[in-house]
């Protein structure tokens, strides 16, 4: 059985790393992986985001209806080899990984 939080949203943080004279290349490979993304049952938008204090670092934000979307979506990825054209920029030297989930707190009910 699933908690209040497998349907309530969930915002996903992809943290990325490029040096600022290559932001039109995480740039073209945002909207090719967002082209792909595009349909995707569960996913209720993306945003690229840009530091203002660092312009080498950037954050992909999905946002899904739920936690189980999420999974499928991931699960799918894996099974394919991890597609994605914003992989390679992808900042897996951040200390805590390379990405971070969350709920959003004003409409969950029960974090248990």
């Amino acid at each position: 059985m699933g908690s209040a939080t497998d349907a309530s949203p969930l915002y996903v943080f992809v943290h990325h790393r490029v040096a600022p004279e290559q932001a039109d290349l995480l740039r073209g490979a945002y909207e090719k992986a967002a082209e792909r993304l595009a349909g995707t049952a569960g996913l209720l938008g993306t945003e690229l985001l840009v530091s203002p204090d660092d312009r080498s670092r950037y954050v992909l934000l999905m946002h899904w209806d739920g936690r189980r979307p999420f999974r499928e979506w991931a699960k799918r990825e894996r099974e394919l080899g991890y597609p994605s054209a914003m992989r390679k920029f992808q900042d897996r030297e951040r200390p805590g990984g390379h990405f971070d989930v969350f709920n959003d707190l004003t409409r969950v009910r029960d974090l248990d």
